[in-house]
């Protein structure tokens, strides 16, 4: 019973926000016209809010702060619809399993010997990833530029989390350097060790 009246509660405050998540979906759509549309993107923010049991503490968000949250929601989704369509098209060029062996050889460390390519996805990624997710590029600067022990199975799904989503930020990097055709090879920045120590929140 308590979770029917639980389901019945998300469904009511989903309801009352339903403009606000159209006005979210409506944004955004105009941004990303050529992943999805406003009423395919409408219906994933509000399966995502029902998914993740949010809509009734965004309902309780005052105007400004909702619009924000749900922005933030749909820009997510259209990313995560883009990536899938770049690994359908074959335009994906890493995977998990290679970022990880690029992190293991130091593609972050500038000491280190790696592809130049390599390491300007990986620090441009990286820059990314500690706008979208300073979580994420922490643990990554522990293990990976501090050399700190992983630990146990909390952490470790914590930093595999990590990775997947460095390698989305690196294949993100990747796209929209080989669309800027125009671009010269000084154009892309590479950080130094220091950089990325303060960059992923610790120095040594």
């Amino acid at each position: 019973m308590t979770h029917n009246k639980n389901g019945e509660g998300l469904g009511h405050a989903l309801a009352s926000i339903l403009p606000d998540i159209e006005r979210a979906a409506r944004r955004t759509s105009d941004r990303w016209s050529d992943v999805i549309d406003a009423d395919d993107l409408t219906q994933e923010i509000a399966l995502r809010l029902l998914e993740d049991r949010y809509a009734t503490q965004a309902a309780q968000l005052d105007p400004a702060a909702r619009a924000d949250v749900l922005n933030r929601i749909g820009v997510r989704i259209a990313s995560e619809h883009r990536d899938d369509f770049d690994v359908f098209s074959g335009q994906w060029h890493y995977g998990t399993d290679e970022v990880r062996r690029l992190l293991d050889s130091g593609v972050l460390d500038e000491r280190e010997e790696t592809v130049d390519v390599e390491r300007m996805d990986a620090h441009a990624g990286l820059l990314r990833l500690s706008e979208a997710n300073p979580g994420h590029s922490r643990i990554i600067g522990e293990v990976y530029l501090r050399r700190e022990p992983v630990g146990g199975s909390t952490r470790r799904k914590h930093l595999q989390r990590a990775i997947e989503s460095l390698t989305r930020h690196m294949n993100r990097a990747h796209r929209d350097h080989t669309n800027q055709v125009t671009a010269g090879p000084g154009s892309r920045q590479v950080l130094t060790n220091d950089q990325a120590q303060a960059l992923t929140g610790k120095h040594y």
